[in-house]
């Protein structure tokens, strides 16, 4: 049996320094991404960054 496969694609019409900022401000993640609820700090996890 073969494993499933699901591809996705969006258009950001936005300029790439725009988009940059947005997603690498991991705490506004929330505000773009429904996945993830809360951004907390975890430095025993060996990243900055978890998420509730």
């Amino acid at each position: 049996m073969a494993a499933g496969h699901t591809e996705s694609s969006v258009v950001i019409d936005a300029p790439i320094d725009v988009v940059w900022e947005m997603t690498n401000d991991v705490t506004s993640w929330p505000n773009l991404f429904t996945e993830y609820a809360e951004p907390r700090c975890c430095p025993k996890m060996g990243t900055p960054f978890a998420f509730d």
